[in-house]
Order: C-alpha cells, then structure tokens, then sequence
C-alpha cells in the first residue's frame, strides 16, 4: 500500500523515508501525503470510521518537518495537537511519530507507551511492524534486551517492508551475540522455536545460575535504572563463568511494583540472588519480600541506614551515613589528633543519621561534641546556630564570654565607645574539628559564615562534600577540608580503571557511581558462584563471610554480624581539587 511504502516513520532509515527538505520536493512530498490519507491506515472499517481533518494534516506535515530537521520537543507538541482532535486520518500516524520523538529524546517510557497504544488501537494498520521495531529500539535503550530481542523477532514476523526486517534482524544477531545470555536465549527459542537465528545461539540447558535484577527501567529514574543493568551485564560478560543466566524485572521507580516485582523473582526457583533496587524508597519493601522467602538480595546504591538490618538476607554495598560520620570521627581522632568538634547538621534523616554516626563514635573514642546544632532544608543564614557554637568554644577560652561579647556589642552599637571587629568578635581556637552534614548546596554558605565567624578549625564531612558544586562555589573556605566517601571518580586503581575502559568500550559512555556500584554487586555474587555456592542459604553464608574483597570502587567488607560494607575513601580539597588521602 502507498501510504506504507511511503511511509516517514524508519527510525534507522531516514535517508530513504526523510528525504532532505527542498522546496522543489515541497509539492511531491504533499502528493505523496495525500496518497497516503485517502489510502487508508490498513484497516477498512477503521478507515470508514475515520474523518478526514485538514487541521491534522497540516499538524502532521508541520510535525513531519520538524522531526527531519532535529526539532524534536516541536514536533512533539504538534502531535500532540493531533491526538487531542476528533479520530482522523492521521491519528495512527501521528501515535508513530510521537513515539519516535520520544525515542530521539531518549524518553523510552513514554515512548513505549504511545507504541503500545498504536498496537492496540489499530491492531490492524500497516504500521504493526513499525510500533514492534520501535518497541524493540525503546527496551533495548533501556537495556532490557530480552524484551527488545522479542519485539525484533515480531517484526521479522510480521513485517512487510523488507528493510525493516533486515533492520530488525540485524539488530537481534547483535543483541544474540554480545548481550543476551544463554538462559534468556534458552526462553526466547521455546517461545519462538521455528526461529533459526535463535537455534544457532541457543545452548544445551546447563546447571544455571541466576541472578535476579530489580531496576528501574520506567519512569523517572530509568536513567540509573540502564546503568545498574549495564553495569551487571558488564560483570557477566567478563567473567569466567559461562552458565550465568539474568532476569530482569522493573520497579519503575514505585515501592509498590518494587514489591510485586521481588514477589515475581523470588517465586522463581532458579533465582539465587537478586541485585537492587536503585532507591531506598523502592529497596525497603523489595528487602523486605526477599528476606521472608530468603533469597540473597544485595542493594547496589540504597544508602538509607538501617536497610540491612531487615534481616539476614539483606545486603548494602553503598556505604551508609551513619558509616561515614563513624569513619570521619574515627580519623579525625585516631589520625588527625582532634579532640573538641562542634556539629551542624541538616535535619532531616540523611543528616540525623550522618551526624548520629559522627556524635556516637566520638564519644566512644572518648571525644567531645561541644555543641551539636540543626538547620531546616533551604536556609541561608546560619546565624544563630554558629553563634551557639562560638559560645560554646569561647566557654572554654574566657569566662563569661558570651556576656562580654554582648556588651561589646551594646556599647558599639549605642556609639559610647569604639571598638574593633576583633573585639566584638574574637577567633575561637578551642573547636578542633567542624563537622558539616548538609548537602552540597548548603556547605559553601556554610563554610564562608564559619569563616566569617572566626572559627577556626578543621571542616569534615560525608560524601556530599564529594561534590563540583562544593568546590565551584565553596572556593578558599572549603579549601583542606576532609570527608569521608563511598565512591571516589579520581580512583586510580587498576581494577577501577579496567572497569571505566570496559564500560566506555561496550557502551560508549563514561561509567557512572551507579554502574560501578552494580558492577561490583555483581562480580561479589559471581565470586560467590565460582566458590560452589548451589543454594540460597549457602550463598548468604558466604556473603556474610565477605572481608577487604577488592571491587571496582574500592574494598567491600560486611563486618561479622553486620550485612552494611563499611569501607570508606577519605578525601580533601586541595588547591581546588578533590583528592584522595594516601
């Protein structure tokens, strides 16, 4: 049919259906446009249905122009437009190349969504084969292969345009040969037996050894979602074992399908293990399935404290906070010779249990926290709090300090005497260390109103100050600060490096925290399986034994009784720079 033939929707074959505009194509283009309208949308009865809209064509021509020139977000809103008409005769065709903007935006739920609706609505059209290779295109963006490998293999199905296929084909020998593994070749050859591509890649069924990922694929963190599972499939693909088999379920982002998603895992009894979620939000209620049908599952990048405590199934690679304050005042005392610290924390839970992990350990290793003040998300004047803590350090230096000091300021004020700066407000010396739980946001206010204070002393923190906005916008008032984090990108090791290399080769991006994260879950679970674990239970136990266990981001170490990796890399700003202390 012409209107197929003609059709502007290859999302790989833009020379042939995109021709480069000109104006002597202007009419022909319009020709063809109309040959297309009155020759239907593959579907008599849904065509007689149809009313003829010349809003929508000019819409859909507008919309058509717009796609071919990179105009992606106008293109959008002009079929948009269209769908928001009365059923016309470009509606099927305007769902299309929604979809396909949204796909050229890197939006993949959405355009999942406006491809399954054109499959529903026109289950009919001469566009099937386009809406299933774009479905292929959108999962295997988001790295879910085994979908995108089954979308592919209905396209070559069910197609009419030759190139299409081969496209489709094409596509899934690839995704055949360096991304599916043999067990998710093994379910898609039973699904689709007469496919030969399938029957050459497919194995003999071996003693598997499954993983289980829970990952956000949809919603408003697919982005991590693609890292976390390319960063597993990296580990997979690197290692010795050949017998290793993925499924893959998606959160979505949501507590609730997290939930129903681990439910799904876990009632699969070749599952030993399962990798995620991303969030904290989602990993609660997803530790919490798996610990009662006890099944290994190890969080990658879930941060929140106390996630591991949900039972003896649950692990967390991601170093709590309550870690880190632990591991800044374990330095600051053992290595740094500090004694006196002062505290200012956000208050909210991430700064409770950052600076309940500092305050603790202080104490048990016999420092003192001589003042311990809270601020509320979004302030800007830290004022008060500082003066509390200036009082608290001058206590220590002059009797009756904070009396003096309002005096001074009295008497300055009413302009009976004439004094200086330094007099209304002295340094304090008595505070060794200043910890700061606050997000990157806040420190450089932070740090310039303790400067601006006068006290001087030493700024730690948590990974937040792992940050370029602490530096770009601290400058010489965060300058030798010291903190503790999970993740350093500065990492020179050669595993780190090995791995940043692999990633940028396989996926042409750079490596993020969350793929290094998932990388290194995986390889601990794939270490695991080489040792001889064959059960759920064994493979716990042995996870629980994990002790200095060199992973790309650093060394992984779950202490006796505790299921949390408790090792940190310090870091300070110098000259501007985050760097490593050696």
């Amino acid at each position: 049919m012409l209107s197929h033939l003609f059709s502007p929707f290859r999302l790989h074959d833009s020379k042939r259906h995109f021709p480069k505009h000109d104006p002597q194509h202007s009419a022909g283009t319009l020709c063809i446009l109309f040959i297309a309208v009155i020759s239907g949308l593959g579907s008599p009865n849904l065509c007689n249905s149809l009313q003829e809209n010349p809003e929508a064509e000019r819409l859909f021509v507008q919309a058509m122009a717009d796609y071919q020139r990179g105009k992606f977000r106008s293109a959008q809103e002009r079929l948009e437009q269209i769908l928001t008409l009365p059923h016309n005769q470009r509606y099927s065709s305007a769902l299309l190349l929604l979809g396909k903007t949204h796909y050229k935006l890197h939006a993949f739920d959405v355009a999942i969504m406006s491809a399954e609706r054109l499959l529903r609505e026109f289950p009919t059209s001469t566009y099937m084969d386009d809406g299933h290779y774009l479905l292929g295109n959108c999962h295997e963006g988001q790295g879910d292969y085994a979908r995108a490998a089954e979308e592919y293999l209905i396209t070559i199905e069910v197609g009419s345009d030759s190139r299409l296929v081969e496209q489709a084909r094409s596509r899934l020998i690839t995704l055949i040969a360096e991304e599916l593994t043999s067990g998710e070749i093994e379910r898609l050859h039973r699904r689709y037996p007469d496919s030969t591509l399938l029957a050459e890649g497919a194995t003999p069924k071996l003693s598997r050894l499954t993983i289980g990922v829970l990952a956000p694929l949809t919603g408003d963190f697919s982005d991590a979602g693609q890292e976390m599972v390319q960063g597993i499939r990296l580990a997979v693909r690197y290692s010795n074992l050949t017998n290793v088999d993925l499924v893959i379920e998606d959160s979505a982002g949501d507590p609730i399908q997290a939930v129903i998603a681990t439910q799904q895992l876990t009632n699969q009894e070749s599952v030993q293990a399962i990798i995620g979620p991303v969030r904290s939000e989602t990993t609660v209620g997803a530790a919490a399935v798996a610990n009662c049908q006890a099944v290994p599952l190890i969080t990658p990048t879930a941060a929140e404290t106390g996630i591991a405590d949900i039972g003896s199934y649950i692990f967390q690679l991601h170093v709590t906070p309550s870690i880190q304050g632990a591991a800044v005042a374990e330095y600051a005392i053992e290595h740094l010779g500090l004694r006196r610290f002062a505290v200012l924390a956000v208050s909210d839970p991430y700064g409770k249990d950052l600076a309940t992990g500092f305050v603790l350990k202080t104490e048990q290793l016999g420092g003192t926290v001589l003042s311990h003040e809270w601020y509320y998300e979004g302030a800007t004047d830290f004022g008060p709090q500082l003066n509390h803590i200036r009082d608290a350090g001058l206590d220590l230096e002059q009797a009756d300090s904070s009396a003096w000091e309002w005096k001074l300021f009295q008497l300055k004020t009413s302009g009976l005497i004439d004094t200086t700066a330094e007099e209304l407000f002295p340094p304090v010396d008595s505070i060794d260390g200043f910890f700061l739980a606050a997000y990157p946001e806040d420190i450089p206010l932070l740090a310039s109103q303790i400067a601006y204070q006068k006290i001087r002393t030493q700024l730690l923190g948590g990974s937040s100050w792992n940050s370029d906005e602490v530096l770009r916008n601290g400058g010489q008032y965060v300058e030798g600060a010291i903190f503790a984090a999970d993740f350093f990108e500065g990492n020179l090791s050669e595993d780190y490096l090995t791995f940043v290399d692999r990633y940028r080769q396989r996926y042409g991006q750079t490596s993020t925290k969350v793929a290094a994260l998932s990388y290194d879950a995986a390889m601990l679970l794939l270490d695991n399986f080489s040792r001889g674990s064959k059960s759920r239970k064994k493979l716990r136990d042995l996870l629980a034994e994990t002790r200095n266990a060199r992973g790309t981001t650093g060394i992984i170490t779950f202490p006796a009784g505790k299921r949390s990796n408790t090792h940190v890399v310090f870091l300070t700003i110098r000259n501007g720079e985050i760097a490593e202390i050696q």
